[in-house]
């Protein structure tokens, strides 16, 4: 057991949740999630999705909540408290993470660049030329590597410092606090922009273009795949997310409730995200004049 997480412990199990409802809230819960709906039978999506959860998601995180609880250390030490071989399991999965967080945090320097331009509207009358030809200079040619996009280096600057920040900082005055920042702005604007979406006109159209339940689709076999592995990349099963966190729990923590609270909260803000989004989607075919599936495949 480390003698560092000992003392540096979750003030709640509150915190916890928060903090796991917030690292499984990313791009495929946002994006990815409502257009998988859309694509494959709508509402009926739903169904294996939740099955999904049930079967895979709670038991998967119970396990990973009880891997940390128990040995409260690191995920190569846990791999090696279980076998001394499995170690370099441990670090490969250390490994996959830190791929994906460089990836991750180009992305939201992107998105920090082209939040701030959106303030000034400067994408002008087609914003997919300018993100990918005006702001990313984007080319196939390889020496498109070692061009620097001033504006995204500055970003990227600042995403990685804001990393260090945090992440040297305990627990409690770390991780809980970026988390509960962010997610409190999250459900503000989520909330807010629901409402605001749903009073648009067209706006139900969308939203029934997402969920009307295509039956037929319940007997494919590639939607139930495609909900078992939504879930797996949307709630980072088997990333040691859960694990790392957990080990950081306080003692008589309630796994296997925490655990359904996670998914539950995570549905519904993946859902009312999904909402918003078909609203905004009906609402520019209307003004358009164009169908939802050409607005989706754009």
């Amino acid at each position: 057991m480390d003698g560092e997480n000992i003392e540096n412990r979750w003030n709640s199990s509150t915190l916890f949740i928060i903090s796991m409802v917030g690292a499984i809230i990313g791009l495929n819960g946002i994006w990815r999630f409502s257009y998988l709906v859309y694509e494959n039978g709508g509402g009926t999506f739903l169904i294996p999705y939740i099955i999904a959860i049930v079967v895979m998601a709670v038991p998967f995180l119970t396990l990973e909540f009880g891997l940390g609880y128990r040995f409260q250390s690191s995920l190569p030490r846990i791999f090696y408290n279980i076998k001394e071989e499995f170690e370099i399991i441990g670090w490969f999965v250390v490994f996959l993470i830190f791929m994906v967080l460089v990836y991750f945090a180009c992305v939201i320097a992107w998105d920090l660049v082209y939040a701030v331009l959106s303030l000034f509207k400067m994408w002008g009358s087609n914003p997919s030329v300018f993100f990918t030809s005006t702001l990313l200079h984007s080319t196939p040619s390889p020496y498109g590597l070692t061009y620097l996009v001033v504006p995204v280096g500055i970003a990227l600057l600042f995403i990685w410092g804001l990393i260090y920040f945090i992440s040297k900082r305990d627990i409690n005055s770390g991780i809980a606090v970026a988390t509960k920042i962010s997610m409190v702005i999250v459900l503000i604007f989520t909330v807010g922009l629901v409402i605001y979406a749903l009073q648009l006109p067209g706006s139900r159209t969308g939203v029934m273009a997402l969920f009307n339940p295509n039956w037929e689709y319940l007997l494919n076999s590639n939607l139930w795949l495609t909900a078992f592995g939504q879930l797996i990349f949307s709630y980072g099963l088997g990333y040691g997310i859960a694990t790392t966190y957990s080990s950081y729990l306080p003692e008589n923590s309630r796994l296997i409730d925490t655990a359904w609270i996670v998914v539950f909260l995570s549905l519904i803000c993946e859902v009312l995200i999904s909402i918003f989004i078909f609203a905004i989607l009906g609402f520019m075919a209307l003004g358009n004049n164009l169908t939802i599936t050409s607005l989706v495949s754009d």
